[in-house]
């Protein structure tokens, strides 16, 4: 599932996903994506969407989710293609998530709904576009050092024992 060139890694963009979704033009631009229809629950279970899910099952699906019949977020969270335009992917360490934002990021702690969310605290990433959850490799650490990082606090990506983690990008979703 590598990207190489620079059209391939333009069209694994959720950006140009997401203006081909606004222009009407998703046939066109995105022949090869299979869509399924269903409806979820978000929000703690609270709200009912429509969704569409394109490439269902495979490591390139991806979902996109709809409010008054406009398309509302787009939400990825496996390791195949999609990307952003920084590039921000599933599995890019936060050292490198940090470089893309000009700095530091916090992390929710680990443990709760809103595990690993990301506040970007004023670097180059649009949070009003863009909400990146990151992830402990499990394989990687001893499990006591996680319980250092549980719970609703934030907690500095660039803090001592944080490197102990090993945190990656797990998902990514693009607001609309």
């Amino acid at each position: 599932m590598k990207v190489d060139t620079p059209e391939e890694v333009a069209y694994w963009t959720l950006e140009n996903l997401a203006d081909a979704i606004r222009e009407n033009r998703l046939a066109s631009a995105y022949p090869d994506l299979i869509m399924e229809e269903d409806v979820m629950l978000f929000g703690e279970g609270t709200i009912e969407r429509p969704v569409k899910i394109f490439n269902s099952g495979t490591d390139d699906q991806i979902l996109v989710s709809y409010e008054n019949g406009k398309p509302f977020e787009m939400l990825y969270g496996d390791r195949g293609r999609w990307r952003t335009r920084h590039p921000i992917y599933i599995g890019l360490p936060i050292k490198q998530l940090n470089d893309i934002n000009g700095t530091a990021v916090q992390f929710a702690g680990f443990g709760w709904d809103y595990s690993g969310l990301i506040r970007f605290n004023g670097g180059s990433i649009n949070e009003d576009r863009y909400s990146i959850f990151v992830s402990p490799s499990y394989n990687d650490i001893n499990e006591e050092d996680a319980y250092e990082f549980m719970g609703s606090t934030f907690f500095d990506s660039d803090a001592a024992n944080v490197e102990k983690l090993h945190l990656y990008v797990s998902s990514i979703t693009y607001k609309f």
